[in-house]
Order: C-alpha cells, then structure tokens, then sequence
C-alpha cells in the first residue's frame, strides 16, 4: 500500500474577512464526469503537540477545474505564477476534511461563499477512511470509523453546473491565519488513496 505525505503552513479561507484567498497543498487528478476519491488517515499522533493553529487538517477536496489568470493582488497582478495551469482562486469545491484535534467536517465554497456545514467532535480521533463523491452537480461525503460501519457523513448540490472536468484528491492546510506571523508546518499522512471515475453510487439525482 502506497503512503503519502503531505505537510503545509497555511490556511483554508475558513476566516472571511482575513484570508480571501485559498492556500493549501493539493495532490489530485482531473476526473471527467462522476467519481469519487477515498483515502485512510491514521491517528495524527503528533495532532494535540503541533503548534499549528486549531483548525489545521486534512483530507480529501473536489475542486472545479476553472483556471484564470492575473487574480493575485498588488504587485503581483496579472503575473504568471507557475509554468502550469493556474488556479482559480476563488473556484468551488467540497472538502471533507479532518482537523488536527479528530474532528470531522464537511466544508464548501459556492456563490454565496465557503460554508463549514457539519463537524463532528472526535469522530476521527482514532484514525478513519474518507470517501468524497461528485454525483451531477452534488457532492457527497461518507466516513469508515475504526469502530463503526460506513455511512453518509453530509452532501451539498451545487447552485450551478460544475465543471468538467473537476480536481479530486487530497489536501492539506496548518491554519497559519491563527498562528501569524509564525508559519506551523502541519504533516498528514494517507494510505490506500484511491481515484474511481464514472461512479454512480452514493445518492442517485
């Protein structure tokens, strides 16, 4: 079994007025059409003894595949960043993830903005797989417990259309919002990740 390792020291734009841009690592592939990503995280043995802020996490992200260029404010304005594709900053996604205390949440961004719209205290705090689905424009979230059996966790269906194709895979971000000006590296690891294109399971639309 393959393992990833993926460590950061900034932020989700979880806080509104202070972070307006999305700032994450982010390890995905291009899916056209339905899918659904899973992954396992362990316990986050070092989670409580990390000095990256509270909402530090991880887990797996569908992201739109929208690009654009020149969003960056300042001096940087209208700058090519990277040789590749460039992000649209402010593009929609569905996130499930898993903070640094065990706490499972489900989170999105759509027209009205980002919503954290479940989370569960505690729920991955012995570790736990994830599955994140895009069924036609709504996202699905299930969790696999050490303990329990698998079940819906939260789901969202998008205002508009999504893209196609969509970015799935996993993220992670260290809440450097609360810890500025210090930059906290956060580090997660996930086994057994898995991309499964054309999926039609979870709730049919």
């Amino acid at each position: 079994t393959e393992i990833y390792t993926l460590s950061l020291h900034d932020a989700l734009p979880i806080y509104h007025d202070r972070l307006p841009h999305d700032a994450f690592h982010y390890v995905f592939q291009r899916v056209l059409g339905n899918g659904s990503i899973e992954a396992q995280l362990p316990p986050d043995a070092d989670g409580a003894a990390s000095e990256a802020g509270p909402q530090a996490s991880a887990g797996l992200m569908i992201r739109e595949s929208t690009y654009v260029f020149g969003q960056t404010k300042d001096r940087l304005q209208d700058k090519r960043l990277s040789s590749g594709d460039i992000f649209d900053e402010a593009a929609r996604y569905a996130y499930l993830g898993v903070r640094k205390d065990g706490a499972l949440f489900f989170q999105y961004r759509d027209h009205h903005g980002v919503v954290t719209s479940r989370t569960q205290t505690g729920e991955c705090s012995g570790g736990c797989s994830l599955k994140l689905s895009r069924v036609g424009n709504r996202a699905e979230a299930s969790i696999c417990a050490c303990d329990r059996a698998c079940r819906d966790f939260e789901g969202y269906t998008f205002a508009q259309p999504l893209s196609n194709p969509v970015n799935m895979g996993m993220a992670v971000t260290s809440d450097s919002v609360s810890t500025y000006p210090r930059y906290e590296n956060y580090q997660r690891r996930f086994s057994h990740f898995k991309v499964v294109k054309g999926e039609r399971t979870l709730r049919e639309q």
